[in-house]
């Protein structure tokens, strides 16, 4: 069980695996550990830099073989994100952990497949947005995935935040710009609102 989500920097693979994560922990009583690889970057520190944030103390000159008995026997759910910076460490380590341990899933994020074996890889694509040549009304503007992400968060950032008639295609421009990139929305849309 090894799904990775990949897309560009920004497009949202982290949210859908946080929100894939708060899911699972809600249906299930399997343990959700998150791991942000973003900071680390020697590959040699991935095995460790993972026991640390499982909150496993490895002393061992091999910490693969204290994280792996760790992992072994237990059912857990383990999200590595942003591993695009680490891909053969990371392919390397998660192949390990599905063989020690196959009752561990696993969900990665990145930029690109890790090419680790048995990998179920899933492209997330911007979000939806009109076209320059279309001419919509406000209502069929908010259809698009971007224009609502748009809205949304700049609505929770100022409660008093109306939309005006003609804001809808000024909405739909900036998201146009931004490519349907979610991350780039939700900062503008943040904004917009102070």
């Amino acid at each position: 069980k090894l799904f990775t989500v990949v897309g560009p920097g920004g497009v949202g693979k982290t949210s859908l695996a946080i929100e894939v994560g708060h899911r699972i922990c809600a249906g299930h009583d399997e343990r959700v550990r998150f791991i942000d690889l973003a900071q680390v970057e020697d590959a040699t520190l991935v095995t460790s830099s993972l026991a640390a944030a499982l909150g496993i103390s490895v002393q061992a000159e091999d910490p693969l073989h204290v994280l792996l008995a760790h992992l072994r026997e237990r059912k857990r759910v383990l999200i590595i994100d942003n591993c695009e910076h680490l891909i053969d460490a990371v392919s390397a380590l998660v192949e390990r952990i599905r063989e020690a341990a196959p009752d561990v899933a696993l969900l990665a994020t990145s930029r690109e497949p890790l090419r680790a074996l048995g990998e179920h890889v899933h492209w997330l694509s911007p979000l939806g947005f009109p076209g320059e040549s279309q001419t919509l009304d406000a209502d069929e503007l908010l259809a698009f995935p971007a224009v609502k992400l748009f809205v949304e968060r700049a609505s929770s950032g100022n409660a008093s935040l109306l939309l005006e008639p003609g804001d809808a295609q000024r909405v739909a421009d900036m998201c146009r710009r931004l490519e349907g990139m979610a991350l780039p929305i939700e900062l503008a849309a943040m904004r917009v609102a102070t």
